[in-house]
C-alpha cells in the first residue's frame, strides 16, 4: 500500500476532532475503518490512479463489483440538459451508475 492514502480515517479524526481521536479506543477506530472500507477503497484508488473520466468511473464500478443494469435509457436525451435524482441517502454509487448510463447514451 502506498504511503499516501486516499481515505485515512485516523488522519481525518486527528484534524477534525483531535479530542475525540485522543480518547477513542483503538478497537472503535479499527471498526470504523472496516465499516468505511478504508483499505479496500485505498487499494482500488491506487489501482486506478492513472485512469480518468468515464473510464475511471466504469473501472471503479467494475472493481467494486457493482452490476449496473440500465433500463429505460432511451429516456436519456442525447443532447441538452438533464436532471438526475438519486434515491439513496448518500448517492455515491447512484452517481457512478448515472455516469455509466449517460456515458452509454452520450459517448
Amino acid at each position: 500500500m502506498t504511503e499516501k492514502k486516499f481515505i485515512d480515517v485516523s488522519k481525518v479524526l486527528e484534524e477534525k476532532a483531535p479530542t475525540l481521536k485522543k480518547w477513542m479506543p483503538g478497537f472503535i477506530l479499527n471498526w470504523l475503518k472496516r465499516k468505511l472500507h478504508e483499505e479496500e477503497i485505498n487499494i482500488i484508488m491506487e489501482q486506478l490512479k492513472d485512469t480518468y473520466g468515464i473510464d475511471f468511473n466504469n473501472k471503479g464500478l467494475e472493481k467494486l463489483g457493482a452490476n449496473i443494469v440500465s433500463i429505460n435509457s432511451h429516456h436519456i436525451p442525447k443532447t441538452g440538459g438533464i436532471i438526475l435524482a438519486a434515491n439513496h441517502p448518500l448517492g455515491g454509487l447512484d452517481g457512478m451508475a448515472f455516469v455509466k448510463a449517460i456515458g452509454e447514451v452520450r459517448p
